[in-house]
């Protein structure tokens, strides 16, 4: 029963999350309503960590990731464009807060692919919503000149 529960609450609240997103992206530029996307992502959730091939990597494996004893990434969520699905896992050991974090850094994924833009995790528009939506953004520890750029700094 307390699978089920968890479960139905991560994908409300991706399905919650990208709703927000849209509304607030409309709100603040009305044009984007002809660009972003109105669906929303297929959210499979697991119990287990995930653990994916170190070529999901084109930067290289994300700074501070746990790695298995043969070296691959162990990761919290990922976005599967082929599928239009995030997953996300480890839902039952991962703080709450952490897990919400993921669902948002993997919808973000979901909703700039499906409308055309770049969703890497180094690219300036995702990094931007996932700094704005307090998603993760770790693609910024890659390069700190961009970093200091988007923060502002010198």
């Amino acid at each position: 029963m307390k699978t089920k529960k968890r479960i139905q609450k991560c994908k409300r609240y991706a399905k919650e999350f990208c709703d927000y997103v849209r509304e607030d992206l409309i709100a603040k530029y009305p044009r984007m309503k002809y660009f972003i996307t109105l669906q929303n992502p297929i959210v499979k959730c697991f119990v287990s960590k995930g653990c994916t091939d170190i070529d999901n990597f084109p930067q290289g494996v994300p700074p501070d990731t746990e790695l298995t004893p043969s070296g691959k990434p162990i990761i919290d969520g990922e976005y599967v464009a082929e599928e239009s699905a995030i997953y996300i896992y480890d839902v039952f050991e991962c703080d709450p807060e952490e897990l919400r974090r993921t669902i948002r850094h993997e919808c973000i994924h979901f909703l700039l692919n499906q409308s055309g833009f770049p969703c890497d995790d180094t690219d300036e528009m995702f990094l931007c919503l996932a700094i704005a939506y307090d998603a993760r953004p770790y693609g910024l520890l890659y390069d700190q000149d961009k970093y200091n750029e988007i923060m502002g700094m010198k």
